[in-house]
């Protein structure tokens, strides 16, 4: 039984195809661990019936049996702590292959959501940013058609969103989504798609103070210049945020263009 363990001992430590799994060396472990029990248990068994001449008349006899069974409980002794580094050793491959495969299955999952959201942002903001623009122009002129109300007149009329989202008024709580909502680029974050950029207080400025200096302030041709100069501010802007939605659909479709068919 002794040489059949230790043959599957010496197998173990130095076959490699197919090599030995985790389970396999744990089993060996413990029937070498067992066996070196039973062998320590037969060794002292043998020492004292060889140090009894009576249950031991022949002592060259008894001996052989003593060495014997010594000589099989060192055998496992040295062979066990090279059986449990194989085991560890084994115990850590496996564990890096299974490791292995977590890691290919995150990647191609990490892939397939990157590929996902390289379509999807650019394609998403270029929506954003033309409804968006439309509901701004809208208020503007929703707010213009208020303030130009002519005596006698009544009604008002609630912006898109508020409608949308069964709103009477924004708040601290209901924040407007499509004037708070902040839309980097794609390709370069630090930059905002939306909101529009307002323009320098210098320039507002200026503009203030050509309008004082503007010859038909005084005159009945005032507020139709302010309404050409509104309007004239709000098609620019329109025009950007168009421009920048242009860019990112051209921006998608250069990538999807890249993809291999």
């Amino acid at each position: 039984m002794t040489k059949t363990l230790e043959q599957q001992i010496v197998k173990a430590l130095t076959a490699d195809d197919p090599p030995p799994t985790l389970d396999q060396l744990l089993t060996l472990i413990s029937e070498v661990e067992s066996a070196i029990i039973e062998a320590e248990n037969a060794a002292e068994i043998a020492r004292e019936q060889f140090l009894d001449p009576i249950a031991c008349p022949d002592a060259n006899a008894g001996r052989a049996k003593l060495e014997s069974t010594q000589f099989t409980s060192a055998r496992l002794r040295t062979l066990l702590p090279r059986l449990q580094a194989k085991a560890r050793e084994v115990e850590a491959e496996e564990d890096r292959q299974e490791w292995l495969i977590d890691f290919r299955a995150l990647a191609e999952e990490r892939n397939a959501l990157a590929k996902e959201l390289r379509e999807t942002y650019p394609a998403a903001v270029a929506t954003l940013v033309s409804l968006f623009a439309r509901v701004a122009d809208l208020d503007h002129r929703l707010s213009a058609l208020h303030g130009s109300r002519p005596s006698g007149a009544k009604g008002t009329l609630l912006g898109a969103e508020l409608v949308a989202r069964d709103l009477d008024e924004f708040s601290r709580d209901t924040p407007s989504l499509t004037r708070e909502l902040r839309l980097p680029d794609w390709q370069e974050s630090n930059r905002l798609i939306w909101p529009p950029r307002e323009l320098p207080a210098s320039v507002l400025l200026a503009e203030a103070v050509a309008a004082v200096h503007d010859p038909r302030r005084y005159s009945s041709e005032w507020p139709e210049a302010l309404r050409e100069e509104k309007a004239k501010r709000i098609a620019e802007e329109q025009k950007r945020i168009e421009q920048e939605a242009a860019r990112a659909a051209e921006d998608k479709a250069a990538y999807e263009a890249s993809l291999p068919r």
